[in-house]
């Protein structure tokens, strides 16, 4: 039972991951032609609270859109069965409790993505800040990295890194034992 409950975590952690981890571990991993939307709502909710790394706009957008309509739903079951007339019922405060975590942390890899600190989404808060938060969530992504590099990084420096993330994946279970010695040969 326990060997069937490891291969499970193996499977949902995989599923989870970004698509360069699944290239480090797979070579031959190839991205989905077509990606679903239930894909990155998935991915979401699977790095529920991983501020770290970067999410596309697709990725962004399906999942405020899947919150926006569980929203609509707590609120008409609030209203029509537990009477609620303000709007913040049992419902929503429930929902809102498992959905905000994994809310902040797309959005910061949102704006990871457009080149900016996740700290950026907290002028959200002021009402104003709303306009240039939405235009840079609906933005499209860049491929500089918010965090500068240093010029004269050499080859084995980034052997090093990606040697550093294979550990990493491994220690968390996502590799097997098999699959980290195997994608550790092509970078010794």
């Amino acid at each position: 039972m326990k060997d069937i409950r490891q291969k499970l975590d193996e499977g949902i952690r995989y599923q989870a991951a970004s698509d360069s981890e699944k290239k480090l571990i797979n070579s031959n991993y190839k991205k989905p032609e077509t990606i679903w939307s239930v894909y990155y709502i998935a991915r979401c909710f699977g790095g529920y609270v991983e501020f770290n790394g970067k999410a596309n706009r697709p990725e962004f957008w399906y999942f405020a859109l899947f919150i926006f309509i569980l929203n609509i739903i707590a609120l008409i079951i609030d209203v029509n069965v537990y009477k609620v007339e303000n709007g913040l019922g049992p419902i929503t405060g429930v929902l809102g409790l498992f959905t905000i975590l994994p809310y902040f942390a797309v959005t910061s890899r949102r704006l990871h993505d457009t080149g900016r600190s996740g700290w950026w989404q907290l002028i959200g808060f002021t009402g104003i800040g709303l306009i240039p938060l939405i235009i840079w969530l609906a933005s499209e992504g860049s491929t500089k990295s918010p965090i500068k590099k240093s010029a004269n990084k050499t080859s084995s420096d980034n052997n090093a890194s990606k040697l550093r993330e294979l550990n990493q994946l491994y220690k968390e279970g996502v590799l097997t034992k098999k699959e980290f010695t195997e994608a550790k040969k092509k970078y010794l």
